[in-house]
Parts: C-alpha cells; sequence; structure tokens
C-alpha cells in the first residue's frame, strides 16, 4: 500500500473515533445536566472532590495506565470545568 494512502486510511479511522468521542462527550454532558436539575432539587452543593477523585481512578483503572497520567489530569480538569459550568446554568 502506497504510503500517502495508508495514512489517508488512519486519517479516516481518526476521524471516525473523534466523532465518537464527541457523541459521547454530548451524551455525557446531558446526563450532567439531569444530575445539575437533582442536585438543585436537593440543595447539594455542585463541588464534590471525592466523586472527582473517583472519576480519575476510575479512568486510571480503565485505561490501565496506558495514558500518560498529566493528560488524565489536564483532561479531567477539562472535563470536570464544563460540568460545573453546566450545573451552574
Amino acid at each position: 500500500m502506497e504510503p500517502e494512502k495508508e495514512i489517508n486510511q488512519y486519517r479516516s479511522e481518526i476521524d471516525r473515533i473523534d466523532q465518537e468521542i464527541m457523541r459521547l462527550l454530548c451524551k455525557r454532558f446531558k446526563v450532567v445536566s439531569k444530575i445539575a436539575k437533582t442536585k438543585k432539587n436537593l440543595g447539594i452543593d455542585i463541588e464534590d472532590v471525592a466523586r472527582e477523585e473517583d472519576v480519575l481512578a476510575n479512568w486510571r483503572k480503565e485505561t490501565k495506565n496506558a495514558l500518560d497520567d498529566d493528560f488524565l489530569e489536564q483532561f479531567k480538569t477539562l472535563i470536570l470545568k464544563q460540568s460545573k459550568k453546566i450545573q451552574r446554568n
């Protein structure tokens, strides 16, 4: 196979994976909205440090340490920042 064609095939695969990641992120944030409504009704604070640490631990376990810990920390920060933004609105 020609190198350029092979690269294009890999890029197409990455594009499909990226689409799935975005679809799942949208789905995740819809669930966050539901959690926000429930927390508001119950008067529960948005911040939940224990849950945040659980999320990171779950990701580490799921990825079997295949992803760099710094990456996971940064990703967690981005995801939770957006989640908190949704919950505040």
